[in-house]
């Protein structure tokens, strides 16, 4: 049971460490284009109308399951690729941190 415990705490810190990563990817060019400080500060929104997501839409995984892959707002298609990010990084996750406990 402990083990199960470990992987999810790996699994979920793995997946919003891979979330963070793809998004910060998606905005490699407004990074270069306006500064780190302003691509940073826009709060979780939909890429299509940018309006900001709820608590649970921004949720890595969960809320791509919860909302079919489109966005509540307008409706518009959420890139799967999210969805692979966030569950490889869980996997990542999961298994590492998991891996770090059989090995001490």
């Amino acid at each position: 049971m402990i083990l199960v415990i470990f992987f999810l705490v790996g699994g979920v810190a793995g997946a919003c460490i891979a979330s963070l990563v793809d998004r910060m990817i998606d905005r490699k060019t407004a990074i270069r284009h306006v500064g780190l400080r302003r691509a940073l500060a826009p709060a979780a929104h939909c890429d299509a109308c940018r309006r900001p997501l709820r608590r649970l839409d921004a949720t890595p995984i969960i809320g791509w399951l919860h909302l079919d892959g489109r966005a509540r707002c307008c409706g518009a298609p959420i890139p799967v690729r999210h969805l692979i990010a966030e569950t490889s990084g869980f996997v990542v996750g999961g298994t590492g941190l998991l891996g770090l406990l059989l090995l001490l």
